[in-house]
């Protein structure tokens, strides 16, 4: 016999692997367009650039915000984020270009831009704490309660 406890234990990973997706792709359309704004260095903690770098990408492009030299990788880390999940992990993975390998390469004392862009704040993670929580409940309840005999 089968119990309407038992199926809602059986949904409750499933509920919450939805949930965390559903809360990845809002903050990659909502959060992550913020990390290449100006005042994302001092919000998100970047590592400050080289004197000589800062200097160029004033003298060449008009000094852009952080984490943008040509807009380039902005352009096409914007376009697509692909997230998968099961029993418990959930990716998300950027649609990438080989012209963009500079973007995640990380010489030596240069600062970690995939890191960067993926930093949040102490509010923003609260903020997709509670929301997964509110998701995984919602989905949760929503499991009928069924009975089956065998």
């Amino acid at each position: 016999m089968e119990t309407g406890i038992d199926a809602k234990c059986r949904s409750f990973m499933p509920s919450l692997n939805d949930a965390v997706k559903e809360s990845v792709k809002d903050w990659y359309d909502d959060v992550f367009p913020g990390h290449f704004s100006h005042g994302a260095a001092r919000k998100y903690g970047y590592k400050p650039r080289a004197r000589r770098y800062q200097w160029r990408k004033k003298k060449k492009m008009n000094s852009p915000p952080a984490l943008v030299y040509s807009g380039y990788s902005k352009r096409v880390l914007n376009l697509y984020m692909r997230v998968t999940g099961t029993r418990g992990n959930v990716t998300g993975k950027f649609s990438s270009n080989p012209a963009m390998k500079y973007f995640w390469m990380r010489p030596e004392g240069h600062p970690n831009k995939p890191a960067e862009m993926k930093a949040l704040t102490i509010r923003e993670v609260e903020n997709i704490k509670s929301d997964i929580k509110i998701r995984t409940a919602k989905k949760f309840d929503a499991v009928k309660r069924r009975k089956r005999y065998k």
